[in-house]
This record gives C-alpha cells, sequence and structure tokens, in this order.
C-alpha cells in the first residue's frame, strides 16, 4: 500500500514539482491548496496519480476537513512538505504593516503548527514514523559563527520573520518527537512566480550572476530529505 505524502501549497512551483517527484517514486502526492484553486489542484493530482484535498492555512476548519478526509481515505500518511507561503511583501523594516505580519504569520506558522499536531495526532504517533520538511527560504540567512546573527535579505521582513518563525515550529516538532524526520530546505532565489514581486532589473541583474535555483532541483532535494523510502 503506497503512503500518502501531504503538501502544502502544491500549486505553486516548488509544490507541483514535488508532487511530481513523489509520484515518480510511487507515493501518493496529496495536493494540498486553497479552495479557489482547486481546479489547478486537481489537474495536478490526476498528473501525478495523487489526490487533491484543501488544506488552507489560513482556515483551520480547512485543515480540520483535509486531514478528516485523509483518515476516511483509509491509507497511511507517512509525510508532509510545508510549502504553502504567501508571496513576499517588499517593504523596508519601519514600514512592515500589522496586516502583514498577520498574513504571514498565519499562513507560515499557525497553520503549519495546526496541520502538523493533527498529522501526528491521526496518523504518525500511532505508527511512531512520519517525515517532515519544511520549505524555508535562503533570504534568512545562515549565522556565521555561533555568536553571529544570520544576514538576512533586506526588505522582506514580514516574510523572513515568519520564516524564522516557521523554522521554530519544526525545531519544536523536532524536539517532542524525536522517532520523527524533520529536516528543511532554504533555496535561494526559484525560478517561480514568486518571483513576480521583484523589480525585473533586480532579477536580470541576479541572473547575470547565474543566482538562481530551478524548482525542479529544489524539489529532489526535499525528496531526498524527506528519505521516505524506508517508511512508506
Amino acid at each position: 500500500m503506497s503512503g500518502l505524502v501531504v503538501i502544502t501549497g502544491a500549486t505553486g512551483g516548488i509544490g507541483r514539482c514535488v508532487a511530481r517527484q513523489l509520484g515518480n517514486q510511487g507515493l501518493v502526492p496529496v495536493v494540498g491548496h486553497r479552495r479557489h484553486k482547486s481546479e489547478e489542484a486537481r489537474a495536478i493530482a490526476e498528473a501525478c496519480g495523487g489526490l487533491s484535498i484543501a488544506f488552507d492555512m489560513a482556515d483551520p476548519s480547512s485543515i480540520d476537513h483535509g486531514i478528516a478526509l485523509l483518515a476516511k481515505d483509509g491509507r497511511p500518511v507517512v509525510g508532509a512538505v510545508l510549502a504553502a507561503s504567501p508571496p513576499p511583501v517588499i517593504a523596508p523594516f519601519g514600514k512592515i504593516s500589522a496586516a502583514d505580519h498577520s498574513l504571514f504569520w498565519t499562513a507560515n506558522v499557525v497553520g503549519p503548527q495546526y496541520l502538523l499536531a493533527g498529522l501526528v495526532r491521526q496518523f504518525f504517533r500511532p505508527r511512531k514514523a512520519g517525515s517532515v520538511a519544511a520549505v524555508l527560504t535562503g533570504a534568512i540567512g545562515v549565522p556565521e559563527a555561533a555568536s553571529a546573527l544570520p544576514k538576512v535579505m533586506s526588505s522582506m521582513g514580514a516574510y523572513n520573520i515568519s520564516k524564522f518563525g516557521l523554522l521554530g515550529v519544526i525545531a519544536q516538532l523536532n524536539s517532542e518527537f524525536p522517532w520523527l524526520r524533520v529536516t528543511a530546505v532554504m533555496p535561494g532565489f526559484t525560478e517561480t512566480d514568486m518571483l513576480k514581486v521583484f523589480d525585473e532589473r533586480f532579477l536580470d541583474q541576479l541572473r547575470l550572476q547565474g543566482a538562481f535555483t530551478k524548482p525542479e532541483d529544489v524539489a529532489v532535494e526535499i525528496v531526498d530529505r524527506l528519505a521516505l523510502s524506508a517508511i512508506k
């Protein structure tokens, strides 16, 4: 029996590539999406042998309903990929609005934590097995020394702050459920629709430096890190 893997934001560039990769490996991708993306999600699911289920990270009732549908399906849920996020809002530090904070914190922290709690309770803990991967971002940087702060990308404050929050979510998950496999990827600029928020001249300069990643390559890294072959 093939295991199910829930992918949030699976209609996005990275998420749909993850679904394709999982389908190619004989797993069943659950193409998570917001309700207005249902037709697109169904097409992706049909193409990779998966399921299309609404998982809106801003709506707890959507998450509850999605988990109930998975339980009714009966196949084991073996993993989850947290790939949903609104595109960055470009604004300097002093112009970050409360609305932006709420948007990103809900989608990237509150929703994923609620989803993971439900998946652990319903599927992972009974089997004492599961694998979770979060899509963070290279924009939050990596500390160069133990005492140093990471060098984050400027003017993406609400987005970056929420990604640090998502890092906290999976770190807490890892601490409290040591039998889970918990991992993350931190892609840099990736050729997806999210790039539309940036000035094209800025992107052209970066492309000259070869600073871009393909979503297919990020998806391969995610699926490799999930290491689902041992538990499917």
